[in-house]
């Protein structure tokens, strides 16, 4: 039954004009967010200048979006052959109560080995939510207390240009020629 809402979120998002591929009218400056790496480093935006990022935002206990979310984008740069080489994957956590760097360090690059997980905490990833419009909510209080809660989000892949900007978003899967174009890497 969740599969079928899903689906039916997705149609409803292509029909509202949210579909595959979605270029901003005019790239998003990012004001740096202070996070952490799953290596425990602290970093921001300004960390990654001078290459294409691609940004998706979940967490390490999600049953099914966020496995399949980081495999099909494996897949994809992968397709991308030499030219993946110029974009950077960013896993962004939604739950950092659960997800330390530790817990990221052992998720994130079991999907890709330069795949990088980032930590922000509370006011932080308020501002990440805003500034990128993420849709999440968590499950109910009483599965919170126990630790054992799960987190509804939104699955789309942000593209950040090499200059700080987000530029665009797209869902996977998705044609080459689309995630080409969404990397600036289309002919």
């Amino acid at each position: 039954m969740k599969w079928l809402w899903i689906a039916l979120l997705f149609v409803a998002a292509n029909v509202l004009g949210y579909g595959v591929y979605r270029t901003l009218t005019a790239p998003k400056p990012l004001p740096d967010v202070a996070m952490v790496d799953h290596h425990g480093k602290a970093v921001s935006w300004s960390n990654y200048r001078g290459k294409w990022l691609v940004v998706f935002f979940g967490y390490t206990n999600c049953p099914d979006a966020c496995p399949t979310g980081l495999t099909d984008l494996d897949k994809e740069l992968q397709a991308l052959g030499p030219d993946a080489a110029k974009v950077q994957a960013l896993f962004v956590t939604l739950d950092p109560e659960r997800d330390t760097a530790a817990r990221l360090k052992t998720y994130v690059p079991y999907f890709n080995p330069t795949f990088v997980g980032l930590r922000p905490e509370q006011p932080e990833l308020a501002t990440l939510i805003q500034q990128f419009g993420v849709v999440y909510q968590k499950a109910t209080a009483s599965a919170e207390a126990s630790g054992s809660y799960l987190i509804d989000h939104s699955l789309r892949y942000y593209v950040i240009d090499p200059d700080g900007q987000l530029k665009s978003s797209f869902l996977l899967p998705a044609p080459p020629a689309e995630i080409k174009k969404a990397f600036g890497l289309a002919s």
